[in-house]
């Protein structure tokens, strides 16, 4: 079964148990690149301040509509280009201060 949070809290929860216990996060909700993100419209500072640097990029973001400072500070540098930002209430460098993020 795929993990498909409903919303920011259930993915934030997630997050921050893969970042700080990977396996035990993979137990309980599968590989983080096949996570179902469709419903989640909010993902501000998902990952700000993490070490997370895994695959997430086939996560779902057609609906997300806010991603401020998403990677703030935090240590990803991961390819998002394929990610749909038409949703967002704001502009794209506001996700966060990552170096060599894979934007384009």
């Amino acid at each position: 079964m795929i993990f498909q949070p409903k919303n920011r809290n259930e993915l934030k929860e997630a997050v921050d148990l893969w970042c700080n216990n990977e396996q035990y996060a993979f137990t309980k909700y599968g590989d983080i690149s096949k996570w179902d993100t469709s419903s989640v419209t909010d993902m501000s500072e998902m990952f700000s301040y993490s070490q997370f640097n895994g695959n997430i990029s086939k996560w779902d973001t057609s609906n997300v509509t806010n991603m401020s400072h998403m990677f703030s500070y935090s240590q990803f540098n991961g390819n998002i280009s394929k990610w749909d930002f038409s949703n967002l209430n704001h502009n794209i460098n506001k996700i966060g201060l990552v170096k060599k993020m894979a934007c384009s």
